[in-house]
């Protein structure tokens, strides 16, 4: 007959190993990357932009081949306190990452779509390192010189765009508090 604890360890063995085969599916577009010799891969996200309100913020971020942080996921689908400690996570754990921000006298100017765009270059060219190539969230950078790849829905299906939507997500939550 098995014991209280026996059944709390597989189940947190059973946990562990779902979200071990979560993140693998979640890593699946940075792998393929990775294994073809394409080592910094940017992932990049926006938020703020359907508020009427506040500026529209992006991140991109960049992790070494095989990293993993669990509990990673779209940051819409995350709690408050949960992306901030994954945020202190991401951030200790990438390569490179960087904000970047569309202010609201910008949105005005050239409307929300293209400060989206705006913001997401910006924080492309404010890493640290250049990346050999960059995921998206749905939508390609026009006039970007990297090769991209947009993925739709892809803060659920990219670590690396779900990690820039986390990002993204605590600062400019943070900047509007």
């Amino acid at each position: 007959m098995p014991t209280r604890r026996s059944m709390a360890i597989a189940r947190r063995r059973f946990e562990n190993r779902s979200e071990g085969q979560r993140l693998r599916k979640l890593l699946r577009y940075e792998s393929a990357l990775w294994a073809t010799g394409v080592l910094r891969v940017a992932g990049v996200d926006e938020a703020g932009m359907s508020p009427l309100a506040g500026p529209v913020a992006a991140a991109a971020v960049v992790f070494t081949p095989g990293s993993r942080i669990p509990g990673v996921d779209d940051s819409k689908k995350l709690d408050a306190c949960s992306r901030d400690r994954l945020a202190v996570e991401i951030k200790n754990t990438a390569a490179a990452w960087c904000i970047g921000f569309a202010e609201v006298e910008e949105i005005d100017a050239i409307n929300i779509y293209w400060a989206g765009q705006l913001a997401m270059r910006r924080a492309l060219e404010g890493l640290c390192i250049t990346p050999d190539h960059v995921l998206l969230d749905a939508r390609r950078l026009k006039t970007l010189d990297l090769p991209q790849h947009p993925i739709i829905k892809g803060d659920s299906r990219s670590m690396t765009i779900a990690a820039a939507s986390i990002l993204a997500k605590v600062h400019r939550d943070g900047l509007m508090a």
